[in-house]
């Protein structure tokens, strides 16, 4: 829901209210599960 909320600002009509690249960045990675987190399951890279 948050990223929707994020995308949603930065089509915002007015260029004053969007967030800065910086800001959004940073909530991505707020967002991004962390590499300890339950959330979080590493991908094993496929086999030729």
């Amino acid at each position: 829901l948050h990223a929707l909320q994020l995308a949603m600002g930065c089509c915002a009509p007015s260029p004053a209210v969007r967030p800065d690249i910086k800001e959004v960045v940073r909530q991505l990675e707020e967002l991004r599960p962390k590499m300890h987190s339950p959330l979080y399951t590493p991908r094993t890279p496929a086999l030729d």
